[in-house]
């Protein structure tokens, strides 16, 4: 049985107020997106870089939501500093992003007249209680057989590479 969204919303802070290092909290929503960043710091914070994390997926924040789990994060300021999430918060990540949404959105079903992706997750949701393991399975596959995987990993690494003179951090084709 599925748990109920309450259940799934999860809250991830690391330090105190009056700490040095200072206080952070993520608050990560029911559909594994950063809801609500809370800082308190006596020292200046990056503040445009973590407006950059709302509405972004756990797992385009380095799987943040188990690495804390297991204990990997013990500060969260020194987390969004380390070089794996300087693409988040670049000048052009949130075109990236929307190109990424649009190219899932529009993109057509095979021989089997689903319609989109979109249209695909649209039949599966059910408001009240969110994808099943066996759902989110059969997603996974359209999503791969409909060539969607390949044209998102087509366009991260263009998006790398183009940005590469800001973003050299990241290996790109040709490197290894």
């Amino acid at each position: 049985m599925l748990n109920s969204f309450a259940d799934q919303i999860r809250e991830i802070s690391t330090g105190t107020p009056d700490s040095e290092e200072g206080y952070m909290k993520l608050v990560v929503s029911q559909y594994q997106t950063v809801e609500r960043v809370v800082c308190i710091s006596k020292k200046p914070i990056p503040a445009s870089n973590l407006i950059c994390l709302y509405g972004v997926h756990q797992r385009c924040l380095n799987n943040l939501v188990s690495r804390y789990d297991e204990g990997l994060i013990k500060d969260l300021y020194s987390y969004f500093q380390e070089s794996w999430a300087m693409s988040i918060f670049h000048d052009r990540w949130s075109d990236f992003r929307d190109e990424i949404r649009e190219l899932l959105v529009n993109s057509e079903a095979d021989a089997d007249q689903t319609g989109t992706l979109e249209d695909v997750v649209r039949q599966m949701v059910d408001e009240e209680v969110g994808l099943a393991d066996e759902q989110r399975q059969k997603l996974m596959e359209k999503y791969k057989s409909m060539g969607c995987k390949r044209a998102v990993e087509t366009r991260l690494l263009s998006f790398l590479s183009y940005n590469y003179y800001h973003l050299p951090m990241y290996a790109k084709p040709g490197m290894v």
